[in-house]
């Protein structure tokens, strides 16, 4: 029987070192993205033979698993799971997992698409550049940004903990969305952590005030991914300002950059799709029959 465990801090280097050979690809599979949201979607572990898996909350009194990660025989595990668990359900399967499933656990499985979830790429020239007629409206927003506000880019260090989260928290005061209550304990514990977890970000300062944040890391070879990106829209064209500055200043070396999901969110949805994504990371869901 897999023995799940609450995520730690202190997991990290266990878990990464089961997946130190897989090519992760959804943003939805790095250790910080579940540290963020782990009291959110009660996250829990197990390692077995080398292979790190993921449990969840996903929906009301439901939970679901992440695909295995690591070396070891995934079929061996998968079956343990379907073993103890009837109903298995994986969560976020991209479409190489779905290739497994299917080769190994052949019409076992049915697999439905997961709305709003997939991911969005971007080579990181266009994050960086903006080149071509498509974003010269975003390249018009940096301009008039910068005939507005003197104003500073730099990457965060610790030091910048405090000034960032009183900011954020002024920003967003009052709420009663847990999703966001969450995500704002999540932006402490990144930078409570930040050296910890690896984490890269950039700030943009404007007459002495925080304006923007934003913090990435490595998601494999050659993609980054964007856990967090903040801004006062009290600044006009703030948004557009800290995602090319952050790409060009933080995520050089890169080929690519996956921005996350849109969560569904018509307005998020309309920002990301205005940069002209380069792909998608679609995500699954995997039912046992």
């Amino acid at each position: 029987m897999l023995d799940f465990k609450e995520l730690t801090l202190q997991a990290k280097q266990e878990i990464e070192s089961c997946a130190k050979n897989v090519r992760v690809t959804s943003s939805e599979l790095t250790f910080t993205t579940f540290f963020i949201y782990r009291k959110l979607l009660n996250v829990k572990y197990a390692i077995k033979d080398g292979m790190v898996i993921y449990k969840t909350k996903i929906g009301k009194g439901k939970e679901g698993y992440r695909f295995p990660l690591g070396d070891g025989d995934k079929a061996a595990l998968i079956n343990e799971l379907i073993a103890e668990n009837p109903n298995l359900l994986f969560y976020g399967l991209t479409s190489d997992m779905i290739d497994f499933l299917e080769q190994n656990f052949k019409d076992r499985f049915t697999f439905s698409k997961m709305e709003n979830f997939d991911d969005y790429v971007y080579s990181w020239d266009k994050l960086a550049n903006l080149t071509g007629k498509k974003l010269h409206s975003k390249r018009n927003h940096i301009n008039n940004f910068y005939k507005l506000y003197h104003s500073e880019f730099s990457k965060i260090t610790p030091e910048d903990k405090d000034l960032i989260i009183s900011t954020y928290d002024r920003w967003f005061k009052e709420t009663d969305d847990k999703f966001l209550l969450q995500e704002k304990e999540g932006i402490k514990d990144l930078l409570t952590n930040y050296d910890k977890l690896g984490l890269v970000g950039g700030k943009l300062m404007v007459s002495g005030n925080l304006v923007a944040f934003s913090i990435g890391e490595r998601l494999n070879d050659d993609t980054a991914v964007i856990h967090i990106e903040k801004a006062d829209t009290n600044y006009k064209g703030a948004y557009t300002v800290i995602n090319q500055q952050f790409a060009k200043n933080c995520l050089y070396g890169f080929t690519y950059i996956n921005r996350e999901e849109d969560m569904g969110l018509e307005g998020l949805r309309k920002a990301k799709m205005s940069y002209q994504p380069d792909f998608m990371v679609e995500k699954y869901k995997g039912e046992l029959l």
